[in-house]
């Protein structure tokens, strides 16, 4: 029966003490004392009575975290952007235009059905949205009303698609019909 220089014994066929963690000395299987296992469970367990470290094991002081210093804020600087050449305040609206294409291409939307009424609004609408459109993105206008002309300039040219098809559709039935 394996016993180790403690004195515990054990019934086991193992390297170590299921006890202490230490190595066996067995003069019958011709072992000599050992380091024991540096992991696992049993390795860990009772290092003896004194709190020392286990045989084999050097014992290293628990360091101590560095101080809690909080968290850190700093706080958001806010900058201007730089002025571009000409600035967008000087530069002429557009805007007034843009909402005037975007009122008469839903005005043409709306009044379809009426007798090429809608279709000239349509065309007044796409007009004034294009011009304005055209003022915001070469830069001659500021761009305060671009999503303005892009909404006249779309529901203009639904409108004008759509009586084109109509005309077109007429003229056909017209055509069959001689």
């Amino acid at each position: 029966m394996p016993t180790c220089s403690n004195g515990h014994s054990s019934a086991g066929d193992g390297k170590f003490c299921p006890t202490c963690g230490i190595a066996f000395a067995d003069s019958a299987r011709g072992n000599s004392p050992s380091t024991p296992p540096t992991g696992g469970f049993r390795s860990t367990m009772k290092g003896g009575t004194t709190g020392a470290a286990p045989i084999g094991r050097k014992f290293e002081a628990p360091t101590t975290p560095p101080p809690y210093s909080g968290p850190t804020f700093t706080p958001p600087t806010y900058a201007y952007p730089a002025a571009t050449s000409p600035s967008a305040s000087s530069l002429p609206s557009a805007r007034g235009l843009a909402i005037a294409g975007m009122v008469t291409g839903i005005i043409s939307d709306v009044i379809f059905f009426s007798p090429f009424l809608g279709l000239v609004c349509g065309i007044v609408g796409l007009v004034l949205s294009s011009v304005a459109w055209r003022k915001i993105s070469t830069g001659a206008a500021s761009p305060d009303g671009k999503g303005f002309a892009i909404t006249g300039f779309v529901t203009s040219v639904v409108s004008v698609a759509l009586w084109i098809f109509v005309i077109i559709l007429i003229g056909s039935l017209i055509a069959a019909g001689s």
